[in-house]
């Protein structure tokens, strides 16, 4: 039953992701950092609160051995550090470099990473009919995830949570979301213009630019895996809101401390120079987008909306997921964890009208056969 469990739980996550998106279109004017920054931080103090009620209301008092150890905290807090902190950032940069599609190949490495890894680290051997499930399932996702991209262009339409762009980006990895959208209104063409622009340009790149993208992507796979195993290892008997706790308020609190210190050392360096280069400092700050660790000026209304699509994306989708990393295996937990481009297919259809093409349908299928096989052959050998 608690694999069943894991299951639904691996498979619902990467669905409130793109719900999660959904609400934030249109309404995020900072940076990646900023986002991130303010996802970890809202979301650590959410676990708190939930961690102690649960700890105090709902669990019975543990008599085993201590819980939280230095060693186990310490151990998520490099989870945090190398998954998180590092682990976004070079996935964001082999994004900007490679684009969506080289991106996604890449990101197919991490489930048969995780095969290894558990075998080696965890002691979780799939039996032989899931590696064909898990086989299945990556190549209908990276189907559907590379159909999605082409379809855009054709089109002349954007998708939440697939597009790449100048004008509008949206893009995601355990929690992080990037969007950058222009302060006036732009349509649908003018987004794809940028997109096709950029991928032309990412065409004239130099060869240490794709071989440095190339690495930062690689990079990301093996953080990302070895985030998620240090998580699992030194995560053993926490709830998984404690573990989200852990590990999110120490990248916010990271976070917090380097925009701070920044924000003081701009601040020092405004003081000294004259009066006059100060003002005209002060009046072209008002009219640009403020610093990359600083967060936006928005309206109440607006954060609103921001904050609940924290609720999805950095909430419930990461309660779910560590609560499924303790029922199910590694490499099924990451397979499951990539199947977000299926979702988008039917909201995709249902909000703007856009459907399938054959090749992404064909991707579904093949995805949702080998989810069915890692479903009944994905439980470990003893």
């Amino acid at each position: 039953m608690s694999f069943v469990l894991g299951v639904i739980s691996a498979l619902t996550a990467p669905f409130l992701v793109v719900v999660g998106f959904i609400v934030w279109d249109n309404h995020w004017n900072g940076t990646a950092f900023a986002l991130n920054m303010y996802n970890c931080t809202m979301t650590a103090i959410g676990f708190l609160i939930v961690s102690i009620v649960v700890r105090q209301f709902v669990l019975e008092p543990s008599t085993e051995e201590e819980i939280f150890t230095s060693q186990k905290i310490g151990g998520l807090m490099v989870s945090s550090t190398i998954g998180i902190l590092i682990g976004d950032w070079v996935w964001l940069e082999g994004l900007r470099l490679l684009g969506s599609r080289k991106i996604i190949v890449v990101d197919s490495l991490k489930p048969f990473l995780a095969v290894f890894l558990g075998e080696v680290f965890l002691d979780e051997r799939l039996e032989r009919g899931a590696i064909i499930g898990l086989i299945l399932t990556v190549l209908g996702v990276a189907l559907v995830g590379l159909e999605k991209e082409d379809h855009n262009i054709e089109t002349e339409t954007t998708i939440e949570c697939e597009s790449v762009g100048a004008a509008g980006t949206e893009v995601f990895n355990e929690h992080t979301v990037l969007i950058e959208k222009d302060n006036n209104e732009q349509s649908s063409t003018v987004v794809v213009d940028s997109y096709a622009q950029q991928r032309k340009n990412r065409g004239k790149q130099s060869t240490k630019e794709f071989i440095y993208g190339l690495v930062m992507a690689i990079l990301n796979v093996v953080l990302h895996t070895f985030g998620v195993l240090l998580t699992k290892k030194y995560g053993v008997g926490m709830t998984t809101f404690e573990i989200n706790l852990i590990r999110f308020g120490f990248a916010g609190i990271c976070m917090a401390l380097l925009s701070f210190s920044l924000w003081s050392i701009s601040n020092i360096s405004s003081t000294t120079t004259s009066t006059t280069t100060t003002m005209t400092t002060m009046m072209t700050t008002m009219t640009m987008k403020p610093a990359w660790y600083l967060l936006p000026d928005a309206s109440y209304s607006t954060w609103r909306r921001i904050s609940f699509g924290v609720v999805f994306v950095s909430f419930l989708q990461p309660a779910l997921t560590n609560y499924a990393m303790f029922q199910i295996s590694l490499a099924l937990l990451l397979t499951l964890e990539s199947i977000g481009p299926l979702y988008s297919l039917p909201l995709s259809y249902i909000l703007q009208g856009n459907r399938p093409t054959f090749r992404a349908c064909i991707g579904a299928i093949l995805a949702v056969i080998g989810i069915i096989v890692l479903s009944f052959k994905g439980i470990t050998e003893s």
